[in-house]
């Protein structure tokens, strides 16, 4: 659910602020592949979209899980991130949690399997920060010490 929020998000970012920025816009303009000024302003826009995605999906988990304990997708699911003791986590760990994802993802998913055998399911980004995905009736009382 937050892939698809973010990713229509930032599509819209990427196309109405970053290809005009550097003058490439490929729906109006065809790309001379020969050409090392186009060949720029496609690596332009590589660089520029990995950038507005890392920033933007950082930004969105990290001030969603801070200030309201989960992203959108986990409250539809009636999920909250906490501490092991049920405390919020801070803006810092917030953002480090969204960071340690990427660890989790390019270790072939590993850190996301990592859940099933946990015996608290904790994913290899929870156990970075020190943080668990619980229910809400869990965080009133954490079943963690």
């Amino acid at each position: 659910m937050d892939s698809i929020i973010v990713s229509m998000v930032l599509t819209a970012i990427q196309y109405a602020v970053i290809f005009p920025l550097i003058g490439f816009n490929p729906l109006l303009r065809p790309v001379n592949s020969d050409s090392l000024q186009a060949l720029s302003g496609i690596l332009a826009v590589i660089v520029a979209s990995a950038l507005v995605g890392l920033a933007g999906g950082a930004c969105y988990e990290g001030f969603f899980v801070n200030r309201l304990g989960a992203t959108p997708g986990k409250m539809i699911f009636s999920m909250k991130v906490v501490r092991p003791d049920g405390r919020p986590l801070s803006l810092g760990r917030a953002f480090g949690r969204y960071f340690a994802k990427l660890v989790s993802t390019l270790t072939f998913c590993i850190g996301y399997l990592m859940v099933a055998f946990d015996q608290e399911k904790r994913g290899l980004h929870d156990m970075i920060c020190d943080t668990r995905v619980v229910k809400p009736v869990d965080v009133a009382t954490p079943a963690f010490s």
